[in-house]
């Protein structure tokens, strides 16, 4: 359990990650447009992998849960598409979940 003056250096810190929300997301709407700009190239989707991968790693040890969740599905579906190639599944499908997850990890920034 956090002392008083923890709770409150917690509070704190919890304040500027959330307030840095609108620059996180930011970033990740510039990630998803490489990928669209650059027909899902390997490099738009590692660099969108990157950035969900961080985002997922940062925001669940300030409780923001939602975003962390949100932002691991969309790292290992983008995972999963990277994989299909070479595996022959079915990349279209994974498209739209990623497209999806996208939004869902949008949606969840949006509600904090």
């Amino acid at each position: 359990m956090l002392s008083d003056e923890g709770s409150v250096k917690f509070k704190t810190l919890q304040q500027a990650y959330r307030e840095s929300l609108e620059a996180k997301r930011k970033g990740l709407e510039d990630c998803w447009q490489a990928v669209q700009a650059n027909a899902w190239s390997m490099k738009s989707l590692q660099g969108l992998k990157l950035y969900t991968h961080r985002l997922a790693g940062s925001a669940a040890p300030y409780g923001f849960n939602a975003i962390s969740s949100a932002s691991s599905e969309l790292e290992k579906l983008i995972l999963d598409y990277l994989d299909s190639e070479p595996r022959g599944a079915r990349p279209e499908e994974i498209k739209a979940l990623i497209t999806r997850s996208f939004r869902q990890l949008t949606e969840a920034i949006d509600k904090v």
